[in-house]
């Protein structure tokens, strides 16, 4: 029963991928739609691709590796050779409309993230979207004793100090020592960061 439901819900999930997938060519070509906000999101089109690409794996679709494969090639045309190293942008719904994070790291982390495995499943080169360069912009948005700032920190007086973003980027910090990048930096502070991550963990587990 439970397997029925999980395949049942998979289904939704990737029915929905293929809809908001824009496949007629043109400047959105294999980008995802996010109705939310009323246009095409980088962030949706590389969780799309992790979508499509584990179907493949799981079922041998070629359609889905089709439509992953689109997906990648999507992103690497709009922003390949790192034009976005400044982190991604992140849409915020509000009662007064959506508004723009500048510099998220939840929404940048995921979405490399994204990137990085559904290339992987695919043996694909994830070369492109430049990963490594995204650890000079977590230095931008790392505050200092541990705590990262949820977006790029810019002129502003208050900063957003949230746990759960610092946890992001400590796990994108040891990503990217796993395959072979050091940022001293940020490798030299990582004791510090998980320090304060498990200090703020409340006894029921939650922050």
């Amino acid at each position: 029963m439970y397997r029925k439901h999980c395949n049942y819900i998979w289904s939704l999930i990737l029915r929905d991928a293929r809809n908001l997938q824009e496949v007629k060519e043109g400047r959105n070509h294999g980008l995802i739609y996010n109705p939310l906000i009323k246009s095409y999101y980088y962030r949706e089109t590389a969780f799309a691709a992790k979508i499509f690409a584990s179907d493949y794996m799981a079922t041998g679709s070629l359609e889905s590796k089709e439509r992953a494969a689109l997906c990648l090639d999507a992103l690497k045309s709009v922003i390949g050779g790192g034009k976005i190293v400044r982190g991604l942008d992140e849409p915020v719904y509000t009662p007064r409309g959506v508004i723009w994070r500048k510099g998220s790291i939840p929404a940048t982390i995921l979405f490399l993230e994204s990137i990085i495995e559904s290339s992987q499943l695919l043996d694909k080169d994830y070369g492109w979207c430049r990963p490594f360069e995204y650890l000079k912009y977590l230095e931008r948005c790392y505050i200092g004793g541990g705590i990262f700032d949820h977006d790029i920190v810019q002129d502003r007086g208050k900063v957003i100090q949230v746990i759960n973003t610092s946890a992001i980027a400590l796990y994108y910090i040891n990503l990217c020592s796993s395959l072979g990048c050091k940022d001293e930096m940020l490798l030299g502070e990582s004791k510090i960061i998980t320090k304060r991550i498990c200090g703020a963990i409340c006894r029921d587990g939650f922050w």
